[in-house]
């Protein structure tokens, strides 16, 4: 069974992020952004999250102005 849990909020209350397991082989990630310009970031930051913790996932980020980490 799967469970969700909440596990962090970010102070500025700009950027929400929302990660549950997955039964598929690979992760599904999905970015909304108010931000124009902000995709060759994101692509990179989860590039790197993704090289370093190889997990099945569907993640889910809504970005509401938030600057990405680089």
């Amino acid at each position: 069974m799967t469970r969700r849990a909440h596990v962090g909020v970010v102070g500025s209350g700009d950027l929400e992020v929302l990660i549950e397991p997955s039964n598929k082989p690979t992760a599904v990630v999905r970015v909304r952004t108010s931000v124009d310009g902000y995709a060759q970031v994101w692509k990179a930051v989860l590039d790197r999250f993704f090289a370093r913790f190889q997990r099945a996932a569907h993640v889910e980020i809504n970005d509401f102005g938030a600057t990405p980490g680089r």
